[in-house]
């Protein structure tokens, strides 16, 4: 792998069969509702990125979290929290349709916060991340996960409490993104770059992400003042569902990306 000039390796997509475990909470956006602006950190959010008239206007639908740990992956373990908070307009395509992005991503390494932006267009960042593990006899092995600022552990931004469902601890056969009759499909605007991790993009992408494996059910409720899942300033104050799911063991697997615009260009090519 080739490196950066500050020394992180660049690991390129795609990335396959990342061994991972985590939780996912869901709840739907009405496009009423806009995301409020800590939906997107200060670099995203000042810039054509989080721009109605230039990346597209907000539309709602499906709303999730995703909170992860990696053991295995092109550039080591690391953990994460992603917000999707619904779908978008895509302006860069024909009659301007909907899809999921991701507006703000936190991780704990470096390395996948370079590769994340530069590989897919997602504008990760770093975080310290806390996991308490659960008391004995539980099903889970945490009660509590915090996220924090790096050397403010004791200001988290985000924390959920955890329990086990005791009537789903385990749910049948594998568990895959497959299965759901949404479209998951993410397309990302191009992101801003600050600094030599925050890399930049100048191009819209593309991809639909694969999750499978063994799952189980847990409730999730906001682990800050007054039940908030987030601060409003380094996350926002979703509202999810308490009911959300469990992944035991997960294979997770990000392809190469579409380029949009490229497509379309090449279209053209054939009919002339």
């Amino acid at each position: 792998m080739a490196s950066t000039s500050t020394e992180i390796p660049l690991a390129p997509a795609p990335w396959v069969n990342l061994q991972a475990s985590g939780f996912v909470f869901i709840n739907y956006n009405s496009s009423t509702t806009p995301p409020s602006a800590a939906a997107y950190d200060a670099l995203e959010g000042n810039s054509d990125f989080a721009s109605p008239s230039a990346s597209g206007e907000f539309a709602g639908g499906l709303c999730s979290i995703f909170l992860l740990r990696y053991t295995e992956t092109p550039v080591g373990p690391y953990d994460e929290l992603i917000l999707s908070p619904g779908a978008y307009h895509v302006p860069v395509l024909p009659d301007s349709p909907t899809h999921l992005r991701i507006t703000r991503i936190y991780v704990s390494s470096a390395a996948t916060e370079l590769n994340g932006r530069k590989n897919w267009g997602i504008p990760k960042q770093m975080a310290g991340f806390k996991f308490v593990p659960a008391d004995q006899g539980s099903k889970l092995p945490y009660k509590r996960v915090e996220v924090f600022n790096p050397g403010e552990e004791d200001k988290p931004f985000f924390a959920v409490d955890l329990q086990s469902a005791a009537w789903g601890i385990t749910l049948p056969g594998t568990v895959s993104t497959t299965m759901s009759p949404l479209d998951l499909t993410l397309v990302q605007p191009p992101l801003p770059q600050d600094g030599a991790e925050r890399v930049g993009t100048d191009k819209w992408l593309r991809m639909v992400p694969l999750l499978q494996g063994k799952a189980g059910l847990a409730w999730g409720s906001g682990g800050l003042e007054g039940g908030a899942w987030g601060d409003d300033i380094g996350f926002p104050k979703v509202k999810l569902w308490s009911l959300g799911l469990w992944w035991k063991k997960v294979e997770v697997t990000f392809k190469v990306p579409d380029v949009l615009g490229e497509e379309e260009e090449e279209d053209v090519k054939k009919t002339k």
